[in-house]
């Protein structure tokens, strides 16, 4: 079926990212112990309140309550669908 080799792809794509390399594209991301932490790309913010988990593969945006994958972060941040 079809959406069984999209999901194929998409964990292929997944296996061979690391989370924090992409979303350090458009985040400036500092380690915090075994997270990295940012500014959101989302909410203009003084203090970072954005973590990515490589051990997850996740991120999460405290200020705005956003969080996901990789796919997820990059549909968000450029305004695009999958």
């Amino acid at each position: 079926r079809s959406s069984d080799l999209v999901m194929d792809a998409a964990q292929e794509v997944k296996a061979r990212l690391n989370i924090e390399d992409v979303v350090g594209e458009y985040v400036q991301l500092k380690r915090a112990g075994r997270n990295f932490k940012g500014l959101s790309p989302f909410q203009d913010e003084k203090t970072p309140s954005f973590v990515v988990s490589p051990e997850k593969q996740i991120w999460h945006d405290f200020s705005s309550n956003r969080g996901g994958d990789v796919f997820s972060f990059v549909m968000e941040v450029e305004g695009v669908d999958f």
